[in-house]
């Protein structure tokens, strides 16, 4: 963890520039498409006093974590109840599969960005009456998306909620362009640092959706769709665990798998959650693993 190459040098670069007094946006972020490093080296300034005992950006990951984790169970809680937030606050303190790489800068603002979605959540239940609520879905999404690019999966649910729900009958094409337009309006700086603000990495030429200098095309391929089946039962329940022999992690696998699966058939027939809930909450998962799948990477 403390000699992880890319943390290293991202902190070596922050560390040069107080040595300089010259400041920069280049050197304060990890990579161009990763909005919320920004954040991240911006509020390591915060920890300089304690680098002696960890390197600052260490604590800065471990401080988002915490609010990270905080913000997951305080949503599980208003949305699916005590009980679950209660479970689900063990398993998410005490697993190491999970305590690792969501503790780790180095794993990019990916890990540190999974409480988007559970606000997303919160929003869309506590404010579905509300006629503000696609303008809090078009802030929530372009701000998650300038942090991490994994949210664009956010843009599409909430287009998906405005067009298939009751309560925005005959509102449906003013509200979606209230939200596309509030959702433009705050990844517009995100943009504008792509763009335009030289990053050291030599990207700017590239398309905007790229990502590393890859762009994203053949959305659709064969191998995309086998890589979809195979995501359930090979990806999913791998991402629970830490490397072991090959055997025993297959069997695992299936353990695990049957573990989520039966989690799954509980959660909709419960009858203690909305139909409402139910539908978004699967609807976000099942989003995320299609652009997953199907993207480059």
């Amino acid at each position: 963890w403390l000699s992880s190459p890319d943390q290293l040098a991202w902190g070596l670069s922050i560390d040069e520039m107080f040595n300089s007094l010259s400041f920069s946006y280049l050197q304060f972020i990890h990579y161009p498409h990763e909005g919320g490093s920004f954040l991240f080296g911006f509020i390591s300034i915060l920890f300089r006093p304690f680098e002696n005992i960890l390197p600052t950006l260490s604590w800065v990951a471990l401080a988002i974590d915490f609010f990270s984790r905080l913000i997951q169970i305080r949503v599980a809680e208003q949305v699916f109840g005590k009980q679950v937030a209660l479970w689900f606050g063990v398993w998410t303190i005490f697993s190491i599969p999970l305590l690792i790489p969501w503790t780790i800068v180095n794993f990019g603002m990916h890990a540190l960005s999974s409480f988007f979605p559970f606000l997303f959540l919160y929003i869309a239940v506590t404010y579905k009456q509300s006629k503000n609520l696609t303008i809090f879905l078009g802030v929530l999404s372009g701000i998650a998306i300038s942090y991490s690019y994994d949210n664009i999966s956010l843009v599409i649910l909430s287009i998906l909620y405005i067009l298939l729900s009751e309560n925005f009958t005959g509102m449906r094409v003013k509200l979606l362009l209230k939200f596309s337009l509030t959702c433009f309006i705050f990844l517009m700086p995100h943009l504008y640092t792509r763009i335009f603000i030289d990053t050291g990495f030599g990207l700017e030429k590239n398309p905007v959706a790229s990502i590393r200098g890859v762009p994203l095309n053949n959305f659709l391929t064969t191998t995309s769709l086998t890589n979809f089946m195979e995501v359930w039962y090979k990806t999913l329940p791998g991402s629970f665990l830490l490397n072991s022999p090959a055997l025993l992690s297959s069997i695992l696998k299936y353990i695990i798998s049957a573990f989520i699966l039966t989690g799954i058939i509980f959660f909709i027939r419960s009858r203690v959650i909305s139909l409402q809930i139910k539908s978004l909450s699967v609807s976000l998962v099942i989003i995320f693993f299609i652009l997953y799948t199907f993207s480059p990477f």
